[in-house]
């Protein structure tokens, strides 16, 4: 299946559990865990850093718009001013929300052509 990526295999404990990238809302960090929350609403709170899973999900879809944030960009809805530098992502299908800053979100338009 080339061009295809196949799902992300985190392990959270002991146990592996395998996550469609294109499923991923986004990816962040809170209390010393990397979250991936998903469409489905799940969320998986794993030890893997912020940056091991940007790695593994080295794909055009997902962009770095916050030192804490990896985005599905397929899956953003707006970028809302919320601040001086930042604003507020929101996406399709949750109220769940991510940052981004003022540099990241205007090369989120460049890259995507929003």
């Amino acid at each position: 299946m080339a061009g295809e990526m196949r799902k992300l295999a985190v392990q959270i404990r002991r146990d592996f559990f395998f996550v469609a990238p294109e499923d991923i809302l986004f990816v962040t960090r809170k209390q010393r865990k990397t979250l991936i929350i998903t469409v489905q609403g799940f969320t998986y709170a794993t030890a893997d850093s912020l940056e091991k899973l940007e790695g593994r999900l080295n794909d055009e879809r997902f962009f770095r718009c916050h030192k804490g944030y990896l985005v599905n960009a397929a899956m953003v809805k707006a970028f809302s001013p919320w601040g001086k530098k930042t604003f507020l992502v929101s996406f399709a299908h949750t109220e769940e929300t991510a940052l981004a800053t003022l540099d990241k979100a205007k090369e989120f338009r460049e890259k995507y052509g929003i």
